[in-house]
Order: structure tokens, then sequence, then C-alpha cells
């Protein structure tokens, strides 16, 4: 997810000499760049640690919640969006991302009113969303 925003929106970009904020994501390796641009953008902030810098995980796969929080934040974190009423995402850290991605035709949910936050996105799941938000 993170080549494919950088590809979107931030192709071009490098991050300055020695930078790393991800433990996990040194220079050189295959995604740095793009988890770098997150980074700097405001986009991730990856999973904090107790003890030195926050890791990225970069080969965790992405769930839906997560997807709709970097598009969310892409979008400048815009607010007052209306409650978009599934079951199960009461509580949900980026419960504000995933009511905006469905008032903007982002997502959808599935049957039974459901969500479902935690299950992971695929690369086509992705490509829809990255299309119905530059074409929203």
């Amino acid at each position: 997810m993170a080549a494919f925003l950088y590809r979107l929106n931030g192709d071009g970009w490098q991050p300055g000499a020695g930078v790393q904020t991800f433990a996990d994501v040194k220079p050189g390796s295959q995604f740095y760049v793009p988890i770098e641009w997150m980074a700097h953008q405001g986009l991730s902030t990856g999973f904090p640690q107790t003890t030195g810098k926050a890791l990225f995980k970069p080969g965790a796969g992405v769930a839906r919640d997560a997807a709709m929080a970097f598009l969310w934040r892409t979008a400048g974190s815009p607010t007052g969006n209306p409650t978009a009423g599934f079951t199960d995402i009461t509580g949900d850290q980026f419960i504000e991302a995933i009511n905006w991605g469905v008032a903007h035709h982002i997502t959808t949910g599935f049957t039974g009113n459901t969500f479902r936050p935690s299950a992971q996105v695929d690369r086509q799941a992705i490509a829809a969303f990255l299309y119905r938000y530059t074409h929203q």
C-alpha cells in the first residue's frame, strides 16, 4: 500500500540522507522510499516500540480499517462524515476513516451490515479503493 500511495501522490520525493524512521525499514530496502514518504506525510506512524524507533512491519498485510486510515489521511483527515452504521466497527481506532470511506463511496461493507475492519485487503481491493478515491 505504501508503494501504491507513493506512486499516486509522492513519486519523485526522496528522504534526506541518513533518514530511517522505522527500525525495520533500512535505507536500500525495496520500499524504503515510499515508506519514508508515508512517515514524512504523516500517513503512517507505524507500530510503537517500548524502546527505540517504531516498527513499520513491511511484510505484514494491511487491514481494511488501516487501508481506510491511510486514504483518509491522504485526503487531509476530513471530519464530519456520517456514521456508516456497521455493527463491527464500534470502538475501532479508525472509525472516522471508515465512515469517510463509505461516505465517499471508496469502500462498502459486507452482508449483515459489517465492515470486517481487521480483515486483510488484497491487491485488487486496494486497486479498487485507489480508483474510487481518485475518481470521486
